[in-house]
C-alpha cells in the first residue's frame, strides 16, 4: 500500500474509524412494501411502466362479479357481457373475421 500512497496517507486510511453499528446487507425490491422480489411483481411492474393498458380499463365494480357464489364460467360470462367482448357474429365481423350475418 505504501508504494501507491504516501506514508501519511496510509496512516490516515488506517486511522479512519469504521461505522460503529454494521448491519448485514440484504437485497431489497423497492417496488414492493415487504421488499421481496417475485416474478409476478416484476411482470406487473413491467406491464404498468412499459405497456399502456389504460384503454382496457372500464369503470365499475368488477370485483363484485368475482365474489359472487356461482360457477366460474357464469362469472366469466357476466364479465364478458359487461365488457362487451362476447364474440357475436356482428363483433367478429367488426374485428375482421369473415362470417355470415344471419
Amino acid at each position: 500500500m505504501q508504494a501507491i500512497f504516501s506514508l501519511q496517507s496510509v496512516e490516515n486510511i488506517i486511522q479512519t474509524p469504521l461505522y460503529p453499528s454494521m448491519i448485514e446487507d440484504r437485497l431489497v425490491w423497492k417496488k414492493e412494501i415487504d421488499g421481496e422480489y417475485s416474478v409476478r411483481n416484476a411482470y406487473r411492474m413491467c406491464m404498468q411502466e412499459i405497456y399502456d393498458a389504460s384503454h382496457f380499463k372500464i369503470s365499475g365494480s368488477w370485483d363484485i362479479i368475482w365474489r359472487l357464489e356461482m360457477p366460474p364460467r357464469v362469472k366469466n360470462f357476466i364479465w364478458r357481457i359487461g365488457r362487451n367482448c362476447i364474440p357475436t357474429r356482428m363483433r367478429l365481423r367488426d374485428n375482421g373475421v369473415n362470417c355470415d350475418i344471419v
